[in-house]
């Protein structure tokens, strides 16, 4: 599931081979893999702790060799791909995707030296595989191809295609997600309001009272009052004053002219 692998072959270089139950691989570099495996079902932020490409060589020329294992760097479809073109339209800028600029890398994500047949063999693709999830690199696939040019090891790989599912092609891949840890924080959120409920309150709110009936109160307010008036009387005062009335009398004659005068009493 979510794998797809051909072969492409220099000698029939417009010839797919996608549905082909083998990955024919070697054979002085006439021979080269393509693999491409779907990896969107990894969290985009993970973390690969590793990934390795595995493969079961069931058959061979009875010679061993190295292969390699590169990243492609051109836009390609498995089952459309040939000697000549990476997908329908879109050709190798070298057939047999052998430009290192723009068809693969120039180094290799990995080496395996072979031992047989009838084993598994690893290719180590940690980096590849971060790249792809991260998206810092397009999910192109992998290129398998020999490493020398003059070895005559030809070896056959099991295919997506074959009838034992078990020993189909597999990219291996183990990785970590970094969950954030929750802290509290205040935030606003919205809950469901209590329903409202008649409830006393001190509040002063103005309310209708009987108003008390006036009444007559003693006050101690000064007001004017009809006031009766001192009736002027008569005061004896003890102040003597010693008046000397004269009382007219009879005027008596003058003493003679020479006789002395006599103070009567009054």
């Amino acid at each position: 599931m979510g794998a797809e692998d051909t072969h492409i072959y220099q000698y029939l270089p417009d010839q797919n081979y996608c549905s082909d139950v083998t990955l024919r691989v070697g054979y002085k570099q006439q021979y080269a893999g393509i693999l491409r495996f779907d990896t969107s079902s990894i969290p985009s932020n993970a973390t690969i702790a590793e990934a390795h490409l595995e493969v079961y060589a069931k058959a061979w020329s009875s010679v061993d060799t190295t292969f390699e294992a590169y990243r492609i760097l051109r836009n390609t479809t498995p089952c459309q791909a040939t000697w000549n073109i990476a997908q329908t339209g879109n050709p190798w800028a070298t057939p047999g995707c052998g430009n290192t600029t723009t068809d693969r890398s120039s180094t290799a994500e990995s080496s395996v030296a072979t031992a047989g047949i009838n084993t598994w063999y690893s290719f180590g693709l940690t980096d590849l595989v971060q790249a792809w999830v991260s998206g810092a690199a397009a999910n192109n696939g992998v290129l398998l191809r020999c490493a020398s040019t003059l070895a005559n090891a030809d070896f056959r790989f099991v295919s997506a295609q074959d009838a034992s599912v078990s020993l189909r092609p597999k990219l291996v891949v183990s990785y970590r997600v970094t969950v954030p840890t929750s802290t509290p924080t205040s935030t606003a959120t919205q809950t469901q309001s209590a329903t409202p409920t008649r409830t006393a309150t001190s509040t002063m709110t103005p309310t209708a009272t009987q108003s008390a009936t006036p009444t007559r109160t003693a006050t101690s307010t000064m007001t004017p009052t009809a006031t009766q008036s001192a009736t002027p009387t008569q005061v004896a005062t003890s102040t003597a004053t010693a008046t000397q009335s004269v009382t007219p009398t009879a005027a008596r004659p003058a003493p003679p002219a020479g006789q002395p005068r006599r103070l009567l009493p009054v």
